[in-house]
């Protein structure tokens, strides 16, 4: 289940060109629009509400960088931008009450909080707000909430009585409403390091299992077979991911190993037959045993599998022996041939006495 908190909603009530307004947040959010249509309007509010601090806000960045002329008193009573002279213009020139605000949803639904801020100018005149206050409602609230019965934003007395109504809160100064985020968000925290420690615990335990499911004498196993059990060491690599479940990588041991026997039979020399049934018996004892003994039938199986390799090397020895003999023959006659396509034709070699005996005599 996600442990995600959601935006969920905006509110910007006297927020340049948005008088009243609030935007349902579901999942991702594409803000698009024609130039000038107020996308960075709302990327500041957002900003605004999250950062809660004047002096920090930097208004506009992904438009005009440093060259952005925007403020803060330019968003709650709309500048303009048609000055007289040095003089600012102002959409709300008799001054203005902003809200500001963001809705946070919990997993499920069961529980919201919307945080923001409540920015008064009782003039165009001043250049910082008359009143500036953060707020912490723990409800979801409408649009409405925040204006009265004739539409204007609700004045300080008003304020209050929303608060009052949902048991809300404000905060003097930046530094107590970041603080007092962080302690609604200490038990979240504490949650998803527990979380995190059962993650980490439970990884753990899949690594010890991993261990023991390819446990042998030497650890690697297969590594040191030769020519026609080149083939088994990507079988038995395989057998170091573990399955979904126990159970299924239990069941893909089982299958390596009779499959083992089965290449173990093929080759041209006779290993052992008790000690391939010995591999046989540890894997179907590993596949019918309950889950507290699969490290014990594990380690039966690893032993019958190294007894059985043991017997196979020494059952192709004679095998290797031959081969050895063989390939110094090899290694002669083309020695001896290559003399011969030279004209250095070498004394008592095989390759002359057999054209010697193929030879017509002188005499007839």
């Amino acid at each position: 289940m996600s442990r995600k908190i959601e935006l969920t909603r905006i509110h910007a009530i006297n927020w340049y060109g948005y008088l009243g307004d609030s935007f349902d947040v579901c999942g991702n959010l594409l803000v698009a629009g024609i130039t000038g249509s107020g996308k960075s309007v709302i990327m500041d509010l957002i900003q605004l509400v999250l950062v809660a601090h004047q002096g920090k806000t930097r208004y506009n960045q992904s438009a005009t960088g440093e060259r952005s002329t925007r403020d803060l008193i330019g968003y709650c009573l709309g500048d303009t931008k048609q000055n007289v002279g040095p003089a600012r213009q102002f959409m709300r020139d008799k001054g203005a009450i902003t809200y500001v605000a963001l809705e946070f949803t919990w997993p499920g639904g069961k529980r919201s909080e919307t945080w923001g801020l409540r920015i008064e100018y009782d003039s165009a005149a001043r250049e910082t707000p008359s009143r500036f206050t953060s707020f912490l409602i723990p409800a979801s609230v409408t649009r409405d909430a925040f204006i009265t019965s004739d539409r204007k934003p609700l004045d300080y007395i008003g304020f209050g009585k929303l608060l009052e109504a949902h048991g809300g809160r404000t905060f003097d100064t930046t530094e107590k409403s970041v603080s007092n985020l962080e302690e609604e968000l200490t038990g979240e925290n504490t949650q998803l390091a527990t979380l995190t420690a059962q993650i980490n615990e439970a990884r753990q335990q899949l690594d010890d299992l991993k261990a023991t499911l390819n446990e042998t004498e030497d650890g690697k196993l297969f590594l040191h077979l030769r020519s026609e059990n080149v083939r088994l060491v990507s079988v038995i690599d395989r057998l170091k991911g573990t399955g979904k479940t126990v159970g299924d990588a239990v069941q893909g041991r089982v299958r390596q190993a009779r499959l083992w026997v089965e290449k173990l039979e093929s080759l041209p020399f006779t290993v052992d037959r008790s000690a391939l049934k010995a591999v046989l018996g540890a894997s179907e004892q590993l596949a019918k045993c309950e889950a507290t003994a699969v490290r014990e039938r594990v380690r039966q199986l690893a032993h019958a599998v190294s007894s059985a390799l043991r017997a196979a090397r020494e059952a192709a020895k004679p095998l290797e022996g031959q081969a050895g003999d063989l390939e110094k023959q090899r290694v002669k006659l083309d020695k001896s041939l290559a003399a011969l396509r030279l004209g250095m034709i070498e004394k008592n070699t095989v390759l002359l006495a057999e054209l010697n005996r193929r030879l017509p005599p002188r005499n007839g």
